[in-house]
């Protein structure tokens, strides 16, 4: 529950519906490259087309251990596909807005 919620007070459906996505995305992580994660932060990443903005996704950053070859994966779903992307921090990828354009440039 949210530290500024009254006792017996229900958390607000965005705090569920977060803590959900934070869960999700640490386990899919967890699965995927065999290291544990441990949520960082969550960075709001607009993607753009001629300027306009076409799409708002939260990306979710999560610190690792164990990983071979990197301490950070960005995480996010869309609104229209269940499944998770995962990008791992490496390369030119140093940040949240660099994960989401790498998986945009690769799905052209």
């Amino acid at each position: 529950m949210p530290p500024d919620a009254s006792h017996g007070a229900l958390p607000s459906p965005s705090f569920d519906t977060e803590a959900l996505a934070i869960s999700s995305l640490r386990h899919a992580i967890e699965s995927r490259h065999g290291c544990a994660a441990r949520f960082a932060e969550s960075v709001v990443v607009w993607e753009l087309l001629k300027g306009e903005i076409v799409e708002e996704r939260t990306v979710y950053a999560f610190d690792l251990s164990g990983h071979p070859e990197t301490t950070v994966a960005y995480a996010w779903r869309s609104a229209t596909d269940l499944q998770s992307t995962i990008v791992l921090r490496q390369g030119d990828i140093v940040g949240p807005d660099d994960a989401v354009r790498a998986v945009i440039l690769a799905r052209r």
